[in-house]
């Protein structure tokens, strides 16, 4: 059975000698939340937010003008959904420390607290702590394998190694030389080809590509210049780019020689893919 004491001014709850103007001798629990709406408005009972959305949605923090003082209230919130982005915004021209909203990727967790300053803008409320997902994921896929292609001709980028793989190897599908994302987050992805052309006195264009869902994100060019001297003269080019994936996404490589260059053919040497987790 529990027992309430006040003592100076302040009060405990299982203690007769509270030392501070609430001490509990006890466990302590407060309002948990349970939403899967996309869109919500936090209210003024609300302390833990578990968000399980079906799609990239918006929490929107109090109205610091209106309703009771919030000042040092704390909100936890976490965002459980596999795939899908919760930004907690500040509501209006208010601010969290000097931005306008956070955004929490799939297993982050963010733990805010009211300011004293209850006007429309400025910072009303700080951002104590953000908790980041586990971000300990590489994977890199490599071939040596020598292929002709032909110019003004696009080919897949084609891979016959994982070299290495946190997740062991499943994300990339060395058949359709394709990589899946694992998990929504960050990721940097990073692409490097070595090519070379036999015919002398000519220099050909080569232009390299990484696709999201099959479309261009980032592109390089690289050129192959071949004098009337060895043909074991090689040239190669390197492209990232830092992508918002969604678990699901693909991503793929994309090579093609400009038409017209003065040599039908050319040999990609060296091809290589990194992604990694940021």
């Amino acid at each position: 059975m529990g027992y309430l004491y006040a003592q100076s001014g302040n009060v405990g709850i299982g203690t007769s000698v509270p030392g501070s103007k609430l001490t509990v001798d006890g466990s302590f629990a407060a309002a948990y939340g349970n939403i899967t709406a996309n869109t919500y408005n936090i209210g003024e009972n609300d302390f833990y937010v578990s968000w399980a959305g079906t799609a990239d949605g918006t929490a929107t923090l109090p109205d610091s003008t209106t309703g009771v003082e919030r000042k040092g209230r704390t909100y936890y919130i976490k965002n459980t959904s596999q795939m899908y982005t919760l930004t907690i915004d500040a509501n209006g021209t208010e601010l969290i420390d000097n931005v306008q909203n956070v955004s929490i990727l799939p297993g982050e967790s963010a733990l805010l607290v009211k300011t004293d300053n209850n006007t429309s803008t400025g910072v009303t409320y700080e951002l104590v702590m953000l908790s980041k997902a586990d971000t300990s994921y590489i994977c890199a896929v490599s071939s040596s394998t020598a292929e002709t292609h032909n110019q003004g001709t696009t080919y897949k980028a084609n891979f016959t190694n994982v070299d290495f793989s946190t997740n062991g190897g499943a994300d990339f599908n060395l058949t359709t030389d394709t990589w899946t994302c694992p998990k929504s987050g960050y990721y940097k992805i990073e692409f490097m080809e070595s090519g070379y052309h036999t015919a002398t006195n000519v220099s050909a264009h080569r232009l390299m590509s990484i696709l999201k869902n099959g479309v261009a994100q980032s592109q390089q060019y690289y050129t192959m210049v071949l004098l009337n001297i060895s043909a074991s003269q090689r040239a190669g080019a390197y492209d990232s780019v830092v992508l918002n994936l969604k678990q699901g996404d693909t991503i793929t490589g994309s090579l093609v020689m400009c038409n017209g260059c003065g040599t039908p053919t050319m040999t990609s040497f060296v091809r290589r893919m990194v992604f990694t987790r940021l």
